[in-house]
């Protein structure tokens, strides 16, 4: 079995290396790898000018040269498989482009004149024979769900990277990102025999440790793969539809059983995808003590919907949030900073409660919500979040103020006992500085991971 490798570089002295615009034919080979990604940078770009709108710009001279290659890769790959062969493909999304289309816009005269070179945007994935969609994703956790697939991917589980999901593909799903449906491998088959692999990006070995005079030892995951693709690429006979009516008692048992499991994967599934979803909302909830800007002041409204609030966002970005409890207004300020909130928070929440008052005739409470030290592990915030200096502004003006956290813990307690939303709102409305408690992170959360680990051990040599 001859192997070609268009730009990937394993080591291997039974396969040859050509990059994609090298001028062999791929007509010699019964296999042929392709990674498009590394395609792309085998093209020199425009002197002076990488990149154009985030794309590698290629030269005057490289862009009728990549399009001539690419017209012709396309034509012996659709050729290749046609012929009953195996093509590989190291899946990628969009692989674009800007080339030079040798067209030119003229603009004035004399010395005057500027001569604009029109460029175009091309993607070096239309050279594959094969059509579905393909939408970028990077990772690593991968589900085989072909046996012999899942030998390489747990013999080389450091090596595998998806960095494509495949979309309404042809052909069959060898594998999916762990815990969906979303595939990341697959293979189609022509009508000839031929044999199209779309697989996940197989990372080039590390070569530390080698000398450069020694030649480089074999790819073992390359030779691997290679058994695989040729054992994958001889199917058995397919039987015709007559023998199919055919069926041994066992037969009969086996897909009731098959049906049975079917439908018990569907219902798991969909109890999968619930879970996620909720676990997905649950993490939503932590940023309250990890964001800024709109994504905190957005769960902050949720808080307080969750408390029992009715909540409004502030006109004109005037304020961040306009709240009412039981004909009680509050004009709320909203915080995530690095270090502890300032001055000039509480004299900006002032600045709400000022205009409020004069527009309706009624002054509301003033509430700043800050997540202070935001960037720093919960149990690493030892300072505190509203220093000594903004407290008499606050007080003398009827502020409350709260964190991230005590935030955090009233909407936990609210959401396991619901009763306590009245006592809370009412804390809110009556407290002037720093509200007092719900700010001790071990009472919200459950801790775990390394520091659980650490805390443990600290406990036992205690004791």
């Amino acid at each position: 079995m001859r192997v070609l490798s268009l730009d990937c570089w394993w080591p291997n002295p039974d396969v040859d290396f050509y990059r994609f615009g090298a001028p062999e034919s791929i007509f010699d080979y019964d296999v042929v790898i392709w990674d498009p990604v590394n395609a792309i940078e085998t093209y020199d770009v425009q002197p002076f000018q990488a990149t154009f709108q985030g794309l590698r710009q290629l030269s005057e001279d490289e862009s009728p040269r990549l399009m001539s290659d690419l017209s012709r890769r396309k034509q012996e790959f659709r050729q290749f498989v046609e012929m009953g062969r195996a093509l590989i493909i190291l899946m990628a999304p969009e692989v674009m482009v800007n080339v030079f289309t040798g067209e030119r816009n003229i603009s004035g005269t004399g010395k005057n004149q500027k001569v604009v070179h029109l460029t175009k945007k091309t993607d070096l994935m239309k050279a594959l024979p094969i059509s579905g969609n393909l939408f970028p994703g990077v990772g690593v956790e991968i589900t085989a769900q072909d046996p012999g697939f899942g030998k390489l991917l747990r013999k080389y589980r450091d090596r595998w990277c998806y960095r494509a999901i495949l979309e309404d593909f042809p052909g069959q799903s060898l594998a999916t990102v762990k815990g969906t449906s979303k595939a990341v491998a697959a293979v189609a088959y022509t009508k000839s025999g031929g044999m199209i692999l779309m697989l996940p990006d197989l990372v080039s070995p590390d070569a530390d440790g080698e000398s450069e005079d020694e030649a480089p030892k074999p790819d073992q995951a390359l030779v691997d793969l290679l058994a695989w693709v040729k054992e994958l690429h001889t199917p058995s006979e397919e039987l015709p539809d007559w023998a199919k009516e055919f069926k041994f008692e066992e037969d009969i048992t086996r897909s009731q059983e098959i049906a049975e499991l079917e439908e018990r994967r569907n219902e798991l599934l969909l109890q999968i995808d619930q879970k996620r979803k909720e676990q997905a909302e649950s993490d939503d909830w932590k940023l309250l003590v990890t964001a800024q800007g709109a994504t905190l002041e957005k769960q902050v409204a949720l808080a307080f919907q969750i408390l029992g609030f009715h909540v409004t966002e502030g006109q004109d970005r005037r304020k961040d949030l306009h709240l009412e409890w039981n004909g009680k207004k509050v004009v709320v300020e909203v915080k995530g900073v690095a270090k502890s909130a300032s001055e000039k928070n509480a004299a900006q929440l002032e600045k709400w409660v000022s205009e409020e008052t004069i527009s309706t005739g009624v002054t509301p409470k003033g509430l700043l919500v800050v997540n202070a030290w935001k960037d720093l592990p919960l149990l690493e915030r030892s300072d505190p979040a509203f220093p000594d200096q903004m407290l008499p502004f606050c007080h003398n003006r009827d502020h409350c103020l709260m964190t991230g956290m005590q935030l955090l813990g009233m909407v936990r307690d609210c959401l396991i006992d619901p009763g306590k939303s009245e006592a809370i709102c009412e804390s809110i409305l009556t407290t002037v500085g720093v509200i007092r408690g719900w700010d001790d992170p071990t009472r919200t959360f459950a801790i775990t991971g390394k520091r659980a680990i650490a805390e443990t051990r600290a406990t036992v040599s205690e004791s």
